[in-house]
């Protein structure tokens, strides 16, 4: 066999387990490691461009007109995430973060969080350094919060709290109102074995019924969903809500992708976002109009 055949086989292997990969997405419910295949599209993206050039140098005709129809999906897939920020908003109403259970250091995040002086403030994975630090140098004047071993989730606001739920399931979510605003705090575990896969879902089914059998006018779902809205799972409860998101988990590597999310029933929400060395995931600086 000829170098220039090896080569064409080789690429062509590598567009076929592309296809492969993509299309397995679709069968989650069969087995969990399916769904992990589904949150890579930029990754994807990325490797099917060179793809698509090394089949051109091979002039191989069938597989070009593949890599365009792969490179069409997920260009359309990733055209409603930002992988940079271009929202303009510079009121920002609320402060989303997950600050990552072993930071060091809690200096930075305080600092960006004065700067953007948000009207609610709400973290997950926080540990003690940061939770103390917030309370002796943001003053917030009504804190909610669950605290276990799978999901600790903190609140603050100065505004008033008229109803505080502790959704104690498996995944403990927090439901809060003030006067403008009902939110849903949630921070489920990522789908790493058959057992949390299902965890997952059923959280995503629990919330999505909650959320629709909400009555206010504003109503907002803000979380590390710990997956994606490229995911199959996402896309049957909350694909036709208005969501938010940027890649948001390990900007600065190539494995980065779209984990956090602000979710609304309306078109009430801009969001923007900056790299936080201190955690591991940027912040969510979020509009809500």
């Amino acid at each position: 066999m000829s170098k220039n055949n090896k080569l064409k086989n080789s690429n062509r292997s590598l567009i076929l387990l592309g296809v492969i990969i993509l299309i397995l997405s679709y069968f989650w419910e069969y087995y969990y490691f399916f769904d992990l295949f589904s949150h890579f599209h930029l990754q994807y993206l990325i490797i099917t461009i060179v793809l698509f050039f090394f089949s051109i140098l091979l002039k191989d005709k069938i597989f070009i007109l593949i890599c365009l129809l792969l490179l069409s999906y997920l260009w359309l897939s990733i055209s409603n995430t930002n992988i940079i920020n271009n929202t303009k908003t510079n009121q920002i109403d609320m402060y989303y973060l997950n600050s990552n259970w072993f930071i060091d250091s809690a200096e930075s995040i305080i600092e960006d969080i004065k700067k953007n002086n948000p009207k609610y403030l709400a973290i997950v994975e926080i540990n003690n350094k940061l939770h103390n630090k917030i309370v002796d140098e943001l003053w917030y004047k009504n804190v909610s919060y669950i605290n276990q071993s799978v999901s600790s989730i903190w609140f603050y606001t100065n505004e008033n709290i008229i109803l505080e739920n502790k959704h104690m399931s498996e995944y403990p979510f927090l439901e809060i109102q003030t006067n403008d605003v009902h939110f849903l705090i949630i921070h489920p575990l990522p789908p790493l074995n058959q057992n949390m896969a299902i965890s997952q879902k059923n959280n995503f089914q629990e919330i999505n019924k909650i959320f629709k059998s909400i009555e206010s006018e504003k109503k907002v779902i803000v979380w590390d969903f710990n997956s994606s809205s490229f995911s199959q799972v996402f896309k049957k409860y909350f694909w036709d809500y208005n969501y938010k998101t940027i890649y948001s988990w390990k900007v600065d590597s190539i494995s980065m992708l779209p984990i956090d999310y602000a979710i609304s029933d309306k078109d009430i929400l801009e969001i923007r976002s900056w790299g936080l060395k201190t955690s591991d995931h940027s912040p969510l600086l979020i509009q809500i109009k």
